[in-house]
């Protein structure tokens, strides 16, 4: 085969494979630790496989040195959000000190579209806040917030 011929092939498949949009799955379990005094109210964010935005689910209430799993499934990438505050605050008063911009609303929520600007956001009536981003590198990930308090591991 003639040097040309073989990278025209080469090219071929590499073009299939980026141009397939098929997209490697990865399963994650991830854990949220409360090690703080206090009771929290948490809402996380996930790309789950077969989606192409970022999900953003709330609210999660965990007990003060209480662990919850947060989901267990297949994911697009392993950045995981979470957005922490005290239960009964404004939306804005996130305890959790995050620099990603996501979407969060009042009451039991699940957004997907609205995590693409401030505006879709804004349009369906959540406010654009700051998650705290974490990298689930491992299969079972754990995230602790908080001191340790009085908490016993």
């Amino acid at each position: 085969m003639k040097r040309g011929a073989l990278v025209l092939v080469t090219g071929l498949l590499f073009g299939a494979t980026v141009g397939s949009g098929v997209s490697q799955a990865f399963m994650r379990t991830y854990n949220f630790c409360n090690k703080a005094n206090h009771k929290v109210e948490v809402a996380y964010g996930y790309e789950p496989a077969g989606s192409t935005n970022t999900q953003t689910k709330g609210w999660r209430n965990v007990n003060s040195c209480q662990c919850v799993t947060l989901f267990s499934e297949d994911v697009r990438a392993t950045e995981v959000y979470v957005y922490v505050r005290k239960p009964n605050t404004a939306l804005e008063d996130s305890i959790s000190d995050g620099r990603a911009p996501l979407c969060v609303k009042s009451g039991k929520f699940r957004a997907g579209p609205a995590n693409k600007s401030q505006k879709r956001c804004t349009e369906w009536g959540g406010k654009w806040v700051n998650y705290l981003q974490r990298n689930a590198e491992k299969d079972v990930h754990s995230t602790n917030f908080g001191s340790g308090g009085n908490c016993r591991d």
